[in-house]
């Protein structure tokens, strides 16, 4: 087996050859659906997608200038995957991830005064392929962006807990968290 979930042809049944492997395939981490040993499976393919800068949409060679492929990175899919290894005890992975994506989004914001649609996680100054250019204000961009810092490296959890994690660098001036109890 590829211990890797796949797009189905609906038609025949079988894996669909000529579809990039994407981050969708952590959705069923994020979900709850993966068994621990699908989920140790999925682990091992992180490297596919893990770039300096965050996770890249599909795996490499699939840079066709469309804004869902290589080199692009989306906040939606760092939220699946981060909140998805953190539900399957992959703490250090989410929090890698996330402090990379929230760098990339955060250095953004700092130029432009934006949050944006996606970013080119590859290479910071290159282009971001797409069929038009990544919008501004996206409010999935902001919202994964509190999320992340809230579940991931602050980790607090829909029960109350929290259990922060958050950079070395950061030490010095621990910022502390109140948030009152949400339905979340």
């Amino acid at each position: 087996t590829t211990s890797w979930y796949r797009d189905l042809d609906l038609t025949t049944g079988r894996p669909l050859e000529a579809a990039p492997r994407s981050l969708a395939s952590f959705a069923p981490l994020w979900a709850g659906m993966a068994s621990p040993h699908q989920a140790a499976r999925m682990v091992e393919h992180l490297p596919v997608f893990e770039a300096a800068h965050g996770l890249t949409a599909t795996e490499p060679g699939w840079d066709d200038d469309t804004e869902h492929n290589w080199p692009t990175g989306w906040a939606y899919s760092h939220w699946y995957v981060c909140d998805g290894l953190r539900r399957y005890g992959y703490h250090q992975h989410a929090q890698r991830i996330a402090h990379k994506w929230l760098r990339r989004v955060a250095g953004t914001h700092a130029e432009t005064g934006q949050f944006l649609e996606r970013y080119n996680v590859v290479d910071p100054a290159g282009p971001t392929p797409g069929r038009y250019r990544p919008q501004p204000g996206f409010a999935w961009t902001n919202a994964v962006f509190l999320a992340l810092v809230v579940r991931i490296l602050f980790g607090r959890q829909p029960d109350g807990a929290v259990t922060a994690s958050l950079p070395e660098e950061w030490a010095p001036n621990q910022p502390s968290l109140y948030l009152p109890r949400y339905p979340w």
